[in-house]
């Protein structure tokens, strides 16, 4: 239950902007099917009486009196309808925002795939908000109902109010024998939905492997297996459904015939009047309806707990802080776009130690580096020694607090993450490219960029030639992942757009190692010319890339064991030594 409370109050926080025009709505929502079993009381009140009285003018009378509380009744629900709605939208809208920002700033440290995350961003989140809206209106509806159908119940007949309650209660027992199924069930058709959604994500990401080696029946049946529990949970909840239901229409029949059982007792014993009896029915079956529903009410809300469970987990970051969300987001929007290092620009480490969540051994440990400015620098080592995951430390795209790194004077720090981040052009092996033209993928390196200089970028990273010798030339389409071009030149055009952003740390990260030889020395080119424009920091399998750099730094086992010129290094005949006669 405190697990359940620490959900509500996580995505609390979302709804809070919206909280007095959203609760004002949730609560004449949640009021309306008690107000819509008043009105019938109140009609057969009115049209009993005035049907006893034997008077026509009593009967226009009675009618013209539930026309205009109808009339009241319909705007002070669309009314509320509409403030519900409206802002248990823009709860939904706030919380899918803020999974979408997550996801791009720490998508590569949560260890979700992109089916995951689509299933947060579309099925969990729209559960989540539920918690403040359809769920949360179900469950206050039965409790309003309860309370104040049975103040009006009591105070026309005690007897009649007992035995309202006392058939509820018996009808709520049931019912909440079955809640707890149907949580167990609720939480399975999560988990098994995000199954569903990576299986489709890696369909599209991966199609051509899964054709190339003949996967098409093993993940068909994947696909299946999945489809199938998925449709034996929906059994389970329709079985469940389906005894909830026999439940509900026996005890509609049972609370009926009992009030008029006992009202017509009491009536013909003077102790009730017809008007005041022929009230009761419909409020004693709003009462015990409420009363069997709130277990129902209650096992609706467990679907949007346990999204929300997930959901603020994934807030929450990657590290467990849930403020450094806020506070990324502040600090890109105070620091979007523009390259702001400005002044020394020697990069210094020291000690650091950095830790993937949920390790159990560092992935870098006491690191110290110093790199001057304009200065070239390799990182070698074997496969998983640490190298990458030094290079997206140091260019901010890991994010702790607790690393010590310094560009001059100035400290890193997670609150100025985007202004870190600005000062360096990354450009990775996958060389991502999106279903856009050429020159929007190279403008996304920074906003605003002008044609100028989108056509000196490229020129800058060897681009222009080709590009100007494609059928639209910087207007065509990259396609699907840059489908449309070549290895090295989806290669260049991602350097284009780590260029357009004129900063002053490029980093490469095994920019090569998918390449023709041909393409390779396109690119190999194009970083020799950017050599003295910018600090390079770069990793390589590739030995002969690194001989050139003006220093090569050593990985193994995520600690820098040596470094130097390739010269220095040989005359160490350690670990360089080694990497380099395997090479050979």
């Amino acid at each position: 239950m405190r697990e359940k409370r620490n959900v509500i109050a996580g995505i609390y926080k979302y709804v809070k902007p919206y909280r007095l025009p959203l609760f004002v709505g949730i609560a004449i929502y949640s009021a309306q099917g008690f107000f819509g079993s008043l009105l019938s009381s109140i009609f057969m009140n009115l049209f009993s009486g005035a049907i006893l009285s034997e008077s026509a003018n009593d009967v226009w009378q009675s009618l013209l009196w539930i026309v205009g509380i109808l009339l009241v009744y319909s705007v002070l629900v669309g009314f509320g309808v509409r403030l519900y709605v409206k802002n248990s939208e823009l709860v939904t809208r706030d919380i899918k925002n803020m999974l979408f920002r997550s996801f791009i700033t720490y998508g590569t440290e949560t260890g979700k795939s992109s089916g995951e995350g689509i299933s947060e961003i579309n099925t969990e989140a729209d559960l989540t908000e539920n918690l403040y809206s359809g769920a949360m209106c179900e469950f206050l509806s039965c409790i309003i109902t309860i309370l104040l159908s049975a103040v009006i119940i009591f105070g026309i007949s005690a007897l009649l109010g007992l035995l309202s309650l006392s058939i509820g209660a018996v009808v709520f027992f049931l019912q909440f024998r079955l809640g707890k199924p149907m949580e167990k069930i609720a939480v399975d058709r999560l988990e098994e939905n995000r199954k569903s959604a990576s299986a489709v994500a890696n369909l599209f990401s991966g199609a051509t492997s899964i054709r190339l080696f003949q996967m098409q029946d093993r993940e068909a049946h994947r696909f299946e297996s999945i489809s199938k529990k998925m449709l034996l949970l929906s059994y389970r909840e329709t079985n469940i459904q389906m005894l909830l239901f026999a439940l509900t229409t026996v005890q509609g029949w049972v609370t009926v015939a009992g009030v008029f059982s006992l009202g017509s007792y009491l009536v013909v014993s003077g102790d009730l009047t017809l008007p005041a009896m022929l009230m009761v029915p419909s409020l004693c079956i709003a009462l015990v309806s409420s009363i069997s529903q709130v277990g129902a009410a209650w096992t609706n809300l467990q679907a949007p707990l346990a999204a929300g469970e997930r959901v603020c987990a994934t807030l929450a970051d990657s590290s467990g802080d849930p403020s450094r969300m806020e506070d990324c987001e502040a600090a890109d929007r105070d620091a979007h776009g523009e390259a702001s290092v400005d002044g020394d620009n020697t990069l210094t480490v020291k000690d650091l130690t950095f830790f993937y969540p949920g390790g159990s051994k560092p992935a870098l440990r006491n690191i110290s580096l110093t790199i001057a400015p304009n200065e070239t620098v390799a990182f070698i080592g074997e496969s998983g020694s640490g190298k990458s995951t030094l290079l997206r430390v140091l260019s901010g795209i890991y994010l702790r607090e607790d690393m010590n790194i310094h560009i001059g004077n100035r400290a890193f720090s997670c609150r100025q993450a985007a202004e870190w981040r600005s000062g360096f052009a990354f450009v990775d092996q996958s060389c991502t490219l999106f279903h856009m033209s050429i020159r929007e993928n190279i403008a996304l390196g920074k906003e605003n960029a002008t044609g100028q200089e989108i056509c000196h970028a490229a020129k800058e990273a060897m681009a222009d030639d080709f590009i100007q010798l494609l059928p639209q030339g910087y207007d065509t389409n990259c396609g699907e992942r840059g489908s449309s071009l070549s290895g090295g030149q989806k290669q260049r055009i991602a350097i284009a757009r780590a260029l357009v952003r004129n900063a002053q740390f490029l980093v490469l990260d095994e920019i090569t190692s998918a390449l023709d030889s041909e393409s390779e020395k396109q690119v190999l080119k194009t970083i020799h010319r950017l050599r003295r424009k910018h600090t390079i920091l770069f990793t390589t399998h590739n030995l002969r890339q690194a001989v050139s750099a003006d220093r090569i730094v050593v990985i193994r086992n995520g600690e820098i064991v040596e470094q130097g010129s390739h010269e220095e290094l040989m005359l160490l005949h350690g670990e360089y030594e080694r990497l380099w006669r395997r090479a050979s």
